[in-house]
């Protein structure tokens, strides 16, 4: 078991572990990723975030302790508020699916129609080291909007992953070119919270276990 002293960060946690098969070492040092697998992590890791803040909402200021540096704790709550009523704001509605929300306010250039634009994306490598703290904000992000809209992050949930939807385009991009799953993952949310709390449950032990019962995890 580890102690309070070591610091390891959420959001970076929730990545490296979405990232496992897509890291690559470079010949010259170091490890890159392509930027196809940024935008899937970062979204990924956002909606992480938002079944951890949507199952755990009373929790929310102690969670800041796993996501805020040193001392920047107490300025997590109003973060965790605002982050999310400027992502509704530039969405500019309810929004119905987690996919199309992200894509548009997360990544409002990329046009996920558009492969020549996703196959690029896929060839361009981008550093571990520069991309990993992108991860912590869309985890404290996620988080935030959880906590606050919960009833919106289920609805979004079973838009984007309880529903077989646009099965051809997935399978496109595959033939295309795109380093994909062959199929995409359907999962209940009641499953999904289990897991991401499992996950949590078991970093918190490692790294942060003075917490674990402030938390209710277990």
């Amino acid at each position: 078991m580890g102690n309070d002293t070591e610091r390891p960060m959420l959001g970076e946690h929730f990545a490296v572990e979405a990232l496992a098969g897509a890291i690559q070492k470079k010949w010259s040092g170091g490890y890159e990723v392509s930027g196809f697998s940024v935008m899937i992590t970062s979204m990924w890791v956002y909606q992480k975030g938002a079944i951890l803040g949507r199952a755990k909402a009373e929790n929310i200021d102690i969670f800041a302790k796993l996501i805020a540096v040193e001392g920047g704790e107490k300025n997590m709550r109003e973060f965790f508020k605002n982050a999310s009523e400027r992502q509704l704001n530039v969405y500019g509605k309810e929004p119905s699916s987690f996919i199309d929300f992200l894509l548009k306010t997360m990544f409002p250039e990329i046009d996920m129609g558009n492969l020549e634009m996703l196959k690029a994306l896929d060839k361009k490598k981008v550093r571990l080291g520069e991309i990993l703290p992108r991860f912590q904000v869309d985890a404290a992000t996620g988080i935030g909007f959880g906590a606050f809209h919960p009833e919106i992050v289920e609805k979004m949930w079973l838009e984007s992953y309880e529903m077989e939807k646009d099965t051809d385009i997935w399978q496109e991009a595959r033939q295309y070119g795109l380093d994909i799953p062959e199929k995409r993952s359907y999962i209940p949310i009641a499953e999904m919270e289990e897991n991401v709390l499992k996950e949590v449950s078991e970093f918190v032990k490692e790294y942060h276990p003075s917490l674990i019962t402030p938390l209710g995890l277990r």
